[in-house]
């Protein structure tokens, strides 16, 4: 007899929010640098799905759906760090003093100026269709592997039905 190994989904989404987040710090490196990358968002999704692994016990089909919209999610998380970053090394000089916290929170402040709005939603837009390039195979991979991986249950006697001499009787 086969039996799918089930997930634990409130582990699992605990295991992708902590896994993406390693995923939200190379974003958050990477677009300090000037750039937008697709394996900043690979990482994300790989690390969600490894999160949800760990946390969740088994990475099935919903898993991987639950970790590809928490990676989606956190796209936005990294986006708006990434920002608020940026707003802190800008603020945060002799004559003004700004901690991290306020630039986070200052954030939806400034996207109200369109050029920064703008450049936001570019950088969204990049970040989620390098995400899906660099993502989808590995995904389609995930995918692939959760259908056909099952576990088996130990046989007893070596016959499948259970103990052998039951059967018989």
């Amino acid at each position: 007899m086969y039996k799918r190994k089930k997930s634990n989904i409130i582990g699992g989404i605990i295991g992708a929010v902590l896994g993406s987040l390693i995923g939200v710090a190379v974003w958050v490196l990477i677009s300090q640098a000037g750039y937008i990358s697709a394996l900043a968002g690979l990482l994300m999704v790989v690390c969600a799905m490894q999160g949800y692994k760990l946390f969740g016990r088994a990475l099935d089909t919903k898993g991987i759906i639950i970790s590809c919209l928490v990676s989606i999610a956190m796209v936005l998380v990294a986006e708006h760090l990434s920002l608020a970053v940026e707003i802190y090394k800008t603020y945060d000089t002799v004559f003004t003093h700004m901690t991290f916290m306020e630039a986070v929170q200052s954030v939806p402040e400034f996207m109200e100026y369109d050029e920064i709005k703008d450049a936001v939603v570019y950088d969204l837009i990049m970040g989620y269709l390098l995400m899906v390039v660099g993502a989808a195979s590995t995904v389609f991979e995930a995918f692939k592997k959760s259908r056909s991986t099952v576990e088996t249950n130990e046989l007893q006697n070596g016959n499948e039905y259970g103990n052998s001499q039951q059967w018989m009787q």
